[in-house]
């Protein structure tokens, strides 16, 4: 599906949170990131699409770094919480994380919660997949930052890279081992999936 609207071109991002993340160059994956962007922002004004907006349930690791790297070029961040934003905050345990967390949201242009705060006994998975499969709803490609691991929890960034892919959906794969390959994964023709191959092929030939 291409829900690119107009002039505005909708990139959601899925990927690992801190935990998974923690053997890996942080800092070369930001600036992977931010390449990416930029190729895919000169990629998709080719085709007269010229504002930019980046998806994102605020999960930290993936979510973040990327929502920074959009920010940092200008694109709107548009912020999808699995739970309300104080409730989600709960989530994060370290105390610098959880201010980054309020610092970036006071950033963007919109935030949504898709179900009321936790209660006991809650199944928090149930959550996070809306929240990941609401991204596919709205976004033009996704981004997965995604070590090709199997899923393992429901809601996960493999789960969601399935998805999209089931729906058609183009995705960029941004693997965040080693020298943190990207490789296009795009089923159809559309107008979006030239875009991204050829923003991915921009960086792989340089």
């Amino acid at each position: 599906m291409n829900n690119s609207i107009g002039m505005q071109f909708v990139v959601g991002v899925t990927g690992h949170r801190l935990h998974r993340l923690g053997g890996c160059d942080l800092a070369l994956l930001d600036r992977k990131l931010v390449g990416l962007l930029l190729a895919i922002e000169a990629s998709a004004r080719a085709g007269d699409k010229c504002r930019f907006a980046l998806l994102s349930n605020f999960a930290d690791g993936a979510d973040r770094i990327a929502g920074w790297a959009a920010l940092d070029l200008g694109w709107k961040l548009d912020a999808i919480l699995p739970f309300p934003r104080d409730d989600f905050a709960c989530d994060f345990e370290d105390a610098s994380d959880l201010t980054a967390y309020f610092a970036q949201l006071e950033q963007v242009r919109s935030q949504v919660h898709l179900q009321p705060a936790r209660r006991p006994g809650d199944d928090e998975t149930q959550a996070y997949e809306r929240a990941g499969r609401a991204i596919l709803d709205r976004c033009s490609m996704l981004v997965g930052v995604w070590d090709k691991a199997p899923a393992r929890g429901r809601g996960g960034t493999a789960q969601i890279i399935a998805e999209a892919i089931a729906r058609e959906i183009p995705v960029v794969v941004v693997d965040p081992r080693g020298s943190i390959p990207i490789e296009a994964v795009c089923s159809s023709g559309s107008e979006t999936a030239e875009i991204l191959r050829s923003a991915v092929a921009s960086l792989t030939s340089s």
